[in-house]
């Protein structure tokens, strides 16, 4: 069965989806409703996404809303060739943000109530500014958490764990910078992120008080298909549960690794990102062993999906 997979912030770039929206209409309906959903702003969100310029593309109020709306838009028209074709869609999961894609493909809730939650938790984020994120690479996470507990003074925590050799660590500047000290020392690879606080921590505990403020007068529909939370990495049926979950999400770490281990124990051997760029295809690919996995985030990719008789077997991505 199918695992549909979403990305977070990060997978941003200037021009995303341009292509994708000139050939499927259901695509360009969506940028066209976000675009008009910002209009307030006085800035355009298509023109955001197709012209840049990148700095302003990578701010939290324009990266979040750019990467909902693109990936809604695949899933749209993902979902009704799959009704077509007979393929059975078995799980869903998003990275991040990607979760709110995720919950809804879902059916949680409408595209428009999507960019409503997005946008106060935007705000809510933008309360909290004084920190960082910073991913490391080629390190096993059991040697991440003694850096972690010796070194980070109560500055630092786990953010993301990703993959196999791919964690994010989030906190003050100052802490993280003295952990990717100590990483390099050991032969990780260190790539600071550009972002605006240290996500994903127990720093955000202001935003996630915020964001539960505004998430109180709202309601979720029961998922109509099995997602796969990043603060369980387990699938969550209860739309209160589910909703608990968005508040804790912002100061707690993303258990991505976890969730794709999960999935295939489920028995999803075919994982699609929708979505800008292919980060998350890379994860699969780094985490799982016999499986199919591919981003349709770019036109050509996403017609020979569509054109093909059958999903590709597991040779098939082997030869990718």
């Amino acid at each position: 069965m199918i695992a549909l997979l979403f990305p977070g912030q990060g997978a941003q770039y200037v021009g995303m989806g341009q292509t994708l929206a000139q050939r499927f209409p259901v695509i360009k309906a969506r940028f066209q409703e976000a675009d008009q959903f910002f209009s307030y702003t006085g800035h355009s969100l298509i023109k955001i996404m197709g012209q840049g310029p990148l700095e302003t593309l990578m701010q939290t109020q324009w990266a979040q809303p750019a990467l909902f709306t693109l990936s809604c838009g695949l899933f749209d028209v993902v979902y009704q060739h799959c009704l077509l074709s007979g393929f059975s869609i078995g799980w869903v999961a998003g990275h991040s943000l990607g979760e709110y894609s995720a919950l809804y493909a879902a059916g949680c809730f409408s595209f428009q109530e999507g960019l409503l939650h997005i946008k106060a938790r935007c705000q809510a984020m933008a309360e909290v500014q004084d920190g960082t994120m910073a991913a490391i690479l080629k390190l096993p996470i059991s040697e991440i958490y003694p850096l972690l507990e010796c070194y980070g003074q109560g500055q630092v925590e786990l953010a993301n764990d990703n993959c196999p050799g791919q964690v994010v660590i989030s906190g003050k500047k100052e802490g993280v910078q003295r952990i990717l000290g100590y990483a390099q020392s050991k032969g990780a690879r260190c790539v600071p992120l550009q972002v605006s606080g240290p996500f994903h921590s127990s720093f955000m505990a202001p935003a996630a008080e915020k964001f539960a403020h505004y998430l109180q007068s709202v309601t979720f529909a029961s998922p109509s298909i099995p997602i796969i939370t990043n603060v369980s990495g387990a699938v969550q049926k209860d739309p209160d549960c589910i909703k608990n979950q968005l508040i804790q999400h912002l100061s707690l770490p993303v258990r991505w690794r976890e969730s794709l281990q999960t999935l295939h124990a489920l028995g999803a051997k075919y994982y699609l990102e929708l979505g800008a760029g292919s980060v998350i295809t890379g994860l699969v690919r780094k985490t799982l062993d016999s499986v199919y996995a591919t981003s349709l985030g770019d036109l050509s990719l996403l017609e020979d999906w569509m054109h093909s008789t059958e999903i590709p077997s597991v040779r098939a991505m082997q030869n990718l």
